[in-house]
């Protein structure tokens, strides 16, 4: 995963910086809490208690004001951004919905496309009896744009990595 830090960011206060249970803060202050979400861990709480153990819930341990403002998929390793006011989490909610925030996902995939880079357009939903699965749904599917480009390939080509700048 690709990060780009604002000049706001390069100020941190490595004083304030911690580590919880498993996560990795990269910045906090008074108003917002970066943190660094391990893979196979829940960004909140699912169904069941088998699914409880999750990033919300370890963070508001010792930060009990954070608020989740976005997630991502249990297997998926990254920055999570949780706000710690009102006013942090109504403005971070504002700039993922209008789509102000880049994000980009590498991933390691097996055998060689076809070709270097691409396009994916389609309309996606949740699929609710496979949570947290996404499905492709025409009717009343949320338009996605995924562009994708091949980084590296190995030889054999078994694996190759690819990086999305993901714009959903």
């Amino acid at each position: 995963m690709t990060i780009t830090t604002s000049p706001a960011l390069q100020k941190v206060n490595t004083n304030a910086m911690t580590s919880l249970p498993s996560i990795d803060i990269i910045y906090v202050d008074d108003s917002i809490i970066v943190l660094n979400k391990p893979a196979w861990l829940l960004s909140v709480p699912g169904r069941g208690p088998d699914k409880q153990d999750c990033l919300a819930k370890r963070v508001e341990a010792h930060y009990p004001r954070a608020q989740v403002v976005h997630r991502l998929d249990c297997a998926t390793s990254g920055v999570i951004v949780m706000g710690l006011t009102r006013s942090a989490h109504r403005e971070l909610s504002r700039q993922f919905h209008d789509r102000e925030v880049s994000k980009t996902y590498t991933a390691i995939g097996y055998g060689k496309p076809d070709q270097n880079s691409g396009t994916i357009e389609l309309p996606l939903i949740g699929d609710w009896p496979n949570r947290p699965k996404q499905k492709v749904d025409f009717e009343t599917g949320k338009k996605a744009t995924t562009y994708w480009i091949v980084d590296e390939t190995f030889t054999p080509p078994i694996i190759s990595t690819i990086t999305d700048p993901i714009n959903t």
